[in-house]
């Protein structure tokens, strides 16, 4: 959108929230810079007192005026513009941010007026979802700066050069059109160039996310997660299928709960040796030992410990000797849940639950977190003695398409809306077949979009590294023939198959049926003879 033509200065009027005074003060030097460079630009500072109209009506005269609205991203403005705020702060926002939705939501979203701007790029993660898939500029980078003046000017585009001859548009073969072909060769042929992001600096995705990741992307669970870590203490549950982000999450709980002046002892079983985890009284000395050493204690442990010395050891080595509060992080508990001592160890788990009622314990001040893909019933008989039941529960499901455009626009927005679209269909959301198609389409042996599409199911394709550790787990596990019911029939054999499938990522519950997760998924296994 340019500049009305009746405006020989285009007119500014910037939405942002009152962080602290630093933030004001930055705001207001990017009004008067942009002042200065030509644009009629107003701010809530430039009042003198109370308008006479009123804030409400002032604001609401400044949005309708203006030529745009730049918002000013930070994670103040988002609580406030979904109005999460407590108390009586934040009323201005949240009376713009229902005036911007309402005039988006009349407009259809095709509106070039609202631009999100950033100080800092770690605040895209709190642009609000109305406008995540706008481009925005981070205005303290001089590039962007200026890339935001000149679409404000309506400077930014280029001119295309003249059409060349028509395409050929007959078909070489007279084959099917397949899945992939019907709803990717509907987008371009290849990505635009971005110019925002440098994917020669791309890595291969997989494994933990850390805190500050750039591509990390929130979800419902993170809210929770967020909330759960400000208070004293709370027992959470991270579930979800594998490779859905479950240890990121916790990485990003993890530190939310240090910057709330928590200790934390996070134990991955994925690191314990089989002869380790094979035999209880080891597995709890090594247990011990990990959470002794992650909270900075130099105690002897021993080699060995029955329950009730691991037990004691805990109230009267560990506890004791930390100040304040404390949070046992147990990641892949799937390990665990598969050994015969599996309910005498959750049971006592759920005790630590428990017994926070009881302050002469110490308990009062422990916090749990466990991490599973499976579904804990399955090997855990007896729900009353079972700590999966208790407490918050954050399940990690796929993006959802609005999380596929924000994770675009982290890239610097190199697909389209329809391609994001049929990325999201294509994969079903998968958070990292997600990230991966990024890396195989833009990475150091980049695809065209169109080809990953058609080719994205195929064992030679692009997932087949993927495909190929998704079927011998079948096999191995003896539930391929259960997957393919699924396909074929949307029911399963029996229950438990199902929450096994759910478990792999590979199978979802839909409109009371059983159903592949995506379609890559659909289509490989059911070509298999």
């Amino acid at each position: 959108m340019s500049a009305r033509s009746d405006a020989p200065h285009p007119k500014v009027f910037i939405s942002y929230s009152h962080d602290d005074n630093e933030h004001k003060k930055r705001t207001l030097g990017l009004a008067q810079r942009l002042r200065k460079d030509g644009f009629e630009t107003e701010i809530d500072r430039y009042v003198d007192g109370t308008p006479q109209q009123g804030w409400p009506r002032w604001m609401l005269n400044q949005i309708d005026w203006a030529d745009f609205v730049l918002i000013v991203c930070t994670e103040t403005y988002y609580r406030r513009f979904r109005g999460h705020e407590k108390g009586e702060m934040g009323k201005g926002v949240d009376f713009e941010g229902a005036v911007i939705t309402n005039k988006l939501y009349d407009e259809k979203s095709a509106s070039g007026r609202f631009v999100p701007v950033l100080f800092n790029s770690k605040d895209s993660r709190y642009i609000p979802e109305p406008i995540q898939s706008f481009t925005s500029y981070v205005v303290t980078n001089k590039e962007a700066y200026t890339k935001l003046t000149s679409y404000l000017a309506g400077t930014a585009a280029i001119r295309p050069v003249k059409l060349g001859p028509a395409p050929s548009r007959k078909r070489k073969t007279s084959r099917p059109i397949s899945f992939e072909e019907n709803v990717c060769t509907k987008a371009a042929a290849g990505p635009p160039s971005c110019t925002t992001f440098d994917f020669s600096t791309l890595c291969a995705p997989g494994g933990t996310m850390a805190a500050d990741d750039t591509f990390y992307i929130e979800r419902r669970a993170d809210q929770k997660a967020k909330a759960a870590a400000a208070r004293n203490t709370e027992t959470i549950v991270i579930r979800g299928p594998h490779q859905f982000g479950k240890s990121s999450l916790l990485a990003h709980y993890e530190a939310l709960c240090r910057a709330n002046k928590k200790a934390v002892a996070k134990v991955n079983f994925s690191r314990f040796e089989k002869a380790t985890t094979g035999d209880y009284d080891r597995f709890l000395a090594a247990l011990a030992t990990q959470l002794a050493r992650r909270l900075g204690l130099t105690v002897a442990v021993g080699e060995r410990k029955t329950q009730q010395e691991f037990l004691e050891f805990i109230e009267s080595a560990i506890l004791p000797a930390v100040n304040g509060f404390i949070v046992f992080a147990f990641d892949e508990t799937d390990r665990i849940m598969r050994q015969d001592y599996a309910a005498d160890f959750f049971s006592m788990v759920r005790m630590w639950h428990d017994d926070r009622a009881d302050p002469t314990l110490g308990w009062n001040r422990v916090g749990l977190a466990l991490v599973t893909s499976s579904e804990p019933k399955l090997f855990i008989k007896d729900a009353l003695h079972s700590p999966f039941n208790v407490g918050e529960k954050l399940s990690l499901e796929s993006f959802t398409k609005a999380e596929v455009v924000q994770l675009n626009a982290r890239y610097g927005s190199p697909l389209s809306e329809m391609e994001c679209d049929a990325l999201h269909r294509l994969l079903g959301g998968h958070p990292f077949l997600i990230q991966d198609a990024y890396y195989k389409i833009f990475g150091p042996d980049p695809i065209p979009f169109s080809l990953f599409c058609s080719q994205a199911a195929e064992d030679q394709g692009p997932f087949s590294d993927h495909l190929r550790a998704m079927l011998s787990n079948l096999n191995t596990a003896g539930l391929l023939a259960a997957l393919k019911q699924v396909i074929d029939h949307g029911t399963v054999p029996v229950k438990d198959d199902f929450y096994r499938l759910e478990g792999a990522g590979l199978v979802r519950h839909a409109n009371g049926r059983f159903v592949p997760a995506n379609q890559i998924y659909a289509d490989f296994f059911r070509s298999l003879s």
